[in-house]
């Protein structure tokens, strides 16, 4: 299954393959309102977003079986920040990062890698922070934290951009253990 959004979207067809159960019944999960999704228009077509379908599984206890690799957390890193890359990843197999370096692919992954959280070095991007933030903020999904490293000669107004933030130098440890917390409790809301 690709990972990409259009691939949120399954067909009634796919929702039987998924939970082993006849195309019929998962029509009567959706015509009784029990599996949340939509009418394509003018067809009687219907479509079930990601989403619906893994809270309407959870609701009844039953297996997520493949959508259960579509749960891990996605963390952009905006800056060099390889170390903490390495620690993310070793902290839980659910996590994937990536990291950019520049603001114009910090734009795409943020668009593309829809993150649960975002981690920006302000000692990398210095003079444009404030901007990027702005425009992240436009691109993210409401609420996506985004968490800020900052120098210590830094002005204490750049510190209120993020939603929370550590000056230099700080122990990779303790970041990489808040950050998966920040991602995860985000994730669990969308």
């Amino acid at each position: 299954m690709s990972n990409s959004k259009e691939a949120n979207i399954f067909t009634t067809g796919q929702v039987a393959k998924i939970c082993q159960v006849a195309p019929r019944t998962v029509t009567k999960w959706f015509d009784s309102g029990q599996l949340k999704g939509y009418r394509i228009p003018g067809s009687q077509d219907r479509r079930i977003p990601h989403k619906s379908l893994v809270t309407f599984l959870t609701d009844n206890g039953m297996p997520l079986g493949e959508l259960s690799n579509d749960t891990e957390v996605r963390i952009l890193l905006i800056g060099d920040q390889t170390e903490l890359v390495g620690l993310l990843n070793a902290q839980n197999q659910s996590i994937k990062t990536q990291m950019v370096l520049t603001t114009f692919e910090a734009g795409i992954a943020a668009v593309r890698f829809d993150p649960h959280c975002v981690v920006l070095d302000a000692c990398t991007t210095q003079s444009n922070t404030r901007s990027i933030i702005q425009g992240l903020r436009r691109i993210l999904s409401e609420n996506c934290p985004v968490v800020g490293i900052i120098g210590e000669d830094a002005e204490d107004t750049l510190q209120d951009l993020f939603d929370e933030s550590f000056r230099t130098p700080f122990d990779n440890n303790l970041i990489s253990t808040r950050v998966v917390t920040l991602a995860n409790q985000f994730s669990s809301k969308r």
